[in-house]
């Protein structure tokens, strides 16, 4: 330092930086005296690793030796490291030539200028440095995990540890981008808060210790940001978990009980009527409305489609209750049908007509009905039945193959349709998905399919004239009458099992009812389950683990505002006698008070922010790229915007909190015992 620049009180020059070749030179010359001095060996090749890294160099080799290696190997989070390794690598390089060029021009001239011209220049590179290297990294992090594939680049495969990963790197990149230029993003705080008075010169110290502390400001940050973070995703998961799984009264259809004989099948409604009615059991007192259901082994084609094809999708002929609508909300109807009683007359009465679930839509057409779809169609859809298929004792192949009048021929088919449709990849290129029949606000085309057995038999023509709301996955297939379907089933042997679905009356129970029905068709093995408690059996542990969720996001904001009370108190001690200092001025207090109550209240909101953004935006990557439909859960993404609400205000609490024990330790710091404090 000049004599002129410290009477000028210009900012202490930074050390002298040496070049490579004398890093490497002085690493080489360590090494010749390691057995000496082993620490100084150590020491002058960790100055050259650390060259390295500063220079660009080890993150730009690292980035492309994993990127290469993930893309031969399709691995999504090796692939994000590698590019993210190499982003910072670039931005260090440019930085580093940055520097360099800046160095050359000011070589060579006289006095302070070109040293204090050379800080300003390093600091400034520092700043942009950070904006680019963690917003890089935030911004990547924070793209759909789908979205290189617009690139041409093959769709990369990772599992959970995925997105684990990139809520880190979201937070780690948005802080890394923020701490460095903390003081310019607080400037406009200042400026709101000039007109607070007396209290402005609390205001200005409160905002002055965070800025240029930013180290510990970053850390403390990085803590609240990623407890409020955690605390978003977890809340969105089990509302979304909650909304899927604890609808049972959706999920039934507005049904009890389902039944299914498993001895000798019972023909029908007709004769279902007849053995209860024959009985003294009155075991229908208590029902309301009923109704049955058969799966059916279908190829579906529409002739207008153009990749028009055979293809599969689930197929029930149905009666009773089900053709007047109970269990079958209609989303859309066809041209020309004013009500949805008009259509269910039509699928009645008229051999042909039929009705087909929302999952057969395509994207476009959902969006313009705003209907949600449910997951796609799995493979126990094609032998389930309708409604709560998929749950313990309603659908079982065993029995279906028992009541089939050609045992072996119906198990060969089973197995050549499981063979053909158990893989999710195959099975959704060869799904039924019809193509642009919205034509308006609720209202579809009739559009025309040829469907036929799979085991043989004559075409028949199909009619499709209204869309079944399916937003919980529980009503799948083309359903359509018997009259429907007989052309088609003449000659053939029974596929599936019968279904029965029943409605008690209000007030009635459902259990004795059940078994009640059981007793009636005891000869027929008619097992009858209570679908509440079937669906509280599956889906109930789904359940209670989204409400443990809940509790784990509000002990997470525990310990963050724990993590907040520790630096806070530790702030104390090291600040010890800049509270005395500021008592010997003037500041009471409560101003000391208060400043510490700022500045904790700055890393709360600023956190709470964090967290809140980031942690939407992995949630809607999580869901854009179905990644809970390989536990086929169905959930679809529902933000609880009352429960997110409440974690910010409860955040924000949590930071005051946390302040107000380091706040009361600094309010009784006496000034001259602060002063002298060592």
């Amino acid at each position: 330092m000049t004599i002129a620049a410290a009477m000028r009180d210009l900012p202490e020059p930074p050390p002298p930086r040496a070049d490579f070749t004398t890093l490497l030179g002085s690493a080489l010359h360590a090494s010749g005296d390691v057995g000496r001095e082993p620490t100084s060996a150590l020491a002058a090749w960790g100055r050259v690793a650390a060259a390295l890294v500063t220079s660009g160099v080890v993150p730009l080799v690292a980035g492309w030796w994993l990127a290469r290696h993930a893309i031969g190997s399709l691995n999504s989070l090796e692939f994000s490291l590698g590019l993210s390794c190499i982003v910072v690598g670039a931005v260090l390089a440019l930085r580093t030539l940055a520097l360099a060029v800046v160095g050359r021009v000011l070589r060579g001239r006289a006095g302070g200028g070109p040293v204090s011209a050379l800080a300003r220049a390093t600091g400034l590179a520092d700043r942009l440095s950070a904006v680019l290297m963690g917003g890089a990294i935030a911004l990547y992090w924070s793209l759909p995990f789908d979205a290189l594939a617009r690139f041409g680049l093959s769709r990369f495969t990772g599992g959970i540890e995925v997105f684990f990963v990139a809520g880190v790197m979201m937070i780690f990149g948005t802080v890394w981008a923020l701490a460095p230029n903390i003081d310019l993003a607080l400037r406009p705080v200042g400026w709101a808060l000039e007109g607070l008075g007396r209290l402005r010169h609390v205001l200005r110290i409160a905002l002055v210790y965070p800025a240029h502390h930013r180290f510990r400001t970053g850390i403390g940050l990085s803590l609240f940001s990623l407890v409020c973070f955690v605390s978003v995703v977890m809340a969105c998961i089990a509302a979304s978990a909650t909304q899927s799984f604890d609808t049972i009264p959706e999920q039934a259809a507005g049904y009890d009980i389902a039944a299914q004989p498993l001895f000798t099948p019972i023909g029908g409604l007709a004769q279902l009527h007849a053995a209860l009615g024959s009985g003294s059991s009155g075991a229908l007192a208590n029902v309301d409305a009923i109704s049955t259901a058969t799966p059916l082994p279908f190829g579906i084609v529409e002739p207008t489609a153009t990749d028009a094809r055979w293809r599969l999708y689930p197929v029930s002929q149905v009666n009773g209750a089900f053709l007047d609508g109970v269990g079958l909300p209609l989303a859309a109807r066809a041209t020309g049908y004013a009500s949805d009683a008009a259509v269910w007359h039509d699928v009645r009465s008229h051999p042909g007509d039929v009705v087909i679930d929302a999952a057969a839509l395509g994207p476009d057409d959902a969006a313009a009905l705003a209907i949600q779809q449910p997951r796609p169609v799995s493979a126990a859809q094609f032998i389930a039945p309708p409604v709560a298929a998929g749950l313990p004792t309603i659908t079982n192949l065993q029995t279906q193959n028992a009541q089939s009048n050609s045992p072996a021929a119906a198990n060969d088919l089973l197995v050549q349709i499981a063979a053909a449709i158990n893989d999710p990849d195959i099975l959704a290129q060869n799904t039924l998905s019809l193509q642009h029949v919205v034509v308006g606000a609720g209202t579809i085309a009739p559009t025309t399919l040829w469907g036929i057995d799979l085991r043989g038999g004559p075409a028949i023509k199909l009619r499709v004239i209204g869309i079944v709301n399916n937003a919980r996955g529980q009503r799948f297939g083309i359903f359509g009458s018997p009259a429907t379907f007989a052309p088609a089933e003449a000659g053939l042997a029974p596929f599936g099992n019968e279904y029965y679905y029943f409605k008690v009356r209000s007030g009635a129970d459902a259990r004795a009812t059940a078994r009640s029905l059981g007793s009636a068709l005891m000869d027929h093995g008619f097992e009858t389950t209570v679908l509440q408690d079937a669906l509280l059996n599956a889906t109930g542990p789904s359940v209670f683990i989204s409400r443990v969720i809940v509790g784990l996001a509000i002990l997470t904001l525990l310990v963050g505002m724990a993590a907040l009370a520790v630096t806070g108190s530790r702030a104390v001690i090291e600040r010890r006698q800049q509270i005395g200092m500021l008592r010997a001025l003037g500041f009471r207090r409560l101003h000391i008070q208060l400043i510490f109550l700022l500045e904790s209240l700055l890393v709360g909101v600023a956190g709470t922010a964090i967290g809140l953004t980031l942690g939407l935006i992995l949630c809607r990557n999580l869901f854009a790229v179905d990644f809970f439909e390989r536990f086929r859960s169905g959930l679809t993404l529902v933000v609880p915007w009352s429960e997110l609400a409440a974690i910010c205000v409860a955040a924000v609490c949590a930071s005051l909190l946390a302040s107000v024990l380091p706040a009361w330790q600094a309010g009784r710091v006496a000034p001259a015992d602060a002063i002298r404090f060592e």
